[in-house]
């Protein structure tokens, strides 16, 4: 409900609730945008072609492209957005294993794409 403020000869109407929905929605956008702007930058990141790439650079995937392909966002609720690939390998590259390091696309894309995330919050 509504509430009536006055301040000075001035009235204001104050409704916290509507304006808590239109922040909420302003947020989900920016968070959905967040999330598609990484899906690009991570498919950008891994490249299509041989050689294979060495520990610790993005991930040269097969000439089908399989990786690049299972990148995909999705929204958890109001507030949160998840990255993420469908294909089981790509934890074994993101993480490595006990006879492979890492070849990190996730986590490395999410730093170095940061600053453009904050920027479409910042708008």
């Amino acid at each position: 409900m509504a509430q009536r403020i006055k301040s000075g000869g001035t009235t204001v109407l104050w409704d916290s609730k509507k304006l808590e929905k239109e922040v909420a929605l302003k947020v989900n956008k920016k968070l959905k945008l967040a999330a598609e702007t990484l899906v690009t930058r991570v498919k950008k990141n891994i490249s299509i072609g041989r050689p294979a790439s060495k520990p610790r650079e993005f991930p040269h995937v097969g000439v089908t492209g399989d990786l690049r392909k299972s990148i995909f966002w999705d929204m958890r609720g109001e507030d949160t957005a998840i990255v993420g690939s469908s294909i089981i390998y790509s934890v074994f590259l993101e993480l490595g294993t006990v006879r492979m390091a890492p070849r990190p696309f996730l986590g490395r894309s999410l730093r170095e794409h940061r600053p453009k995330i904050k920027q479409i919050f910042a708008k």
